[in-house]
């Protein structure tokens, strides 16, 4: 079984040694390969929690980063992004309504289309809510035109703020 780490380290014999020397992980780890920005541990079938938070613990007294910290920090940003991108659509859709460009049952229609799309930016999940976009059947006020804006922006924000693996 393997595990990632996004992560550098100026020594990796230095955590290699470190490794080796945990009562708890060393005869865990069947082996250590380092990649530009990852390490990928081979481990045993019965790696629980307890060792990874020791080889977090590990990694982090070498590096000053905690890995799984450091993408608890990003989840959290991408979150707010996620409620700052959802409320510029909501704020814009209004305006469109105040100025008699669109009624409040086409913007109801368009937010029940969009419900679970704004629940994963809400919580974050920018690449799902890109996937249920595309799911969601173009009909009636929810235009082609507006499917395309959308999956445009989160496709951007996407690139932007994700590692390329992952799209």
């Amino acid at each position: 079984m393997n595990i990632t780490r996004n992560i550098n380290v100026q020594n990796p014999q230095e955590l290699v040694d470190n490794c080796s020397a945990n009562e708890t992980v060393s005869s865990k780890i069947l082996g250590i390969t380092f990649k530009e920005n990852e390490i990928i541990f081979e481990v045993v079938q019965d790696w629980s929690e307890t060792d990874d938070t020791v080889l977090d613990t590990i990694i982090a007294n070498l590096t000053g980063q905690n890995p799984k910290f450091d993408l608890a920090l990003t989840y959290s940003k991408r979150k707010s992004d996620g409620w700052e991108f959802y409320n510029r659509i909501r704020s814009n859709f209004v305006y469109l309504i105040n100025t008699g460009q669109a009624s409040g049952d086409d913007e109801y229609f368009i937010q029940n289309k969009m419900k679970d799309v704004k629940a994963n930016l809400l919580s974050g999940d920018w690449i799902t809510a890109k996937k249920d976009l595309i799911a969601v059947t173009v009909e009636g006020a929810f235009t082609e035109q507006i499917k395309t804006s959308f999956l445009t922006q989160i496709q951007a924000y996407i690139e932007a703020n994700y590692p390329q693996t992952s799209w």
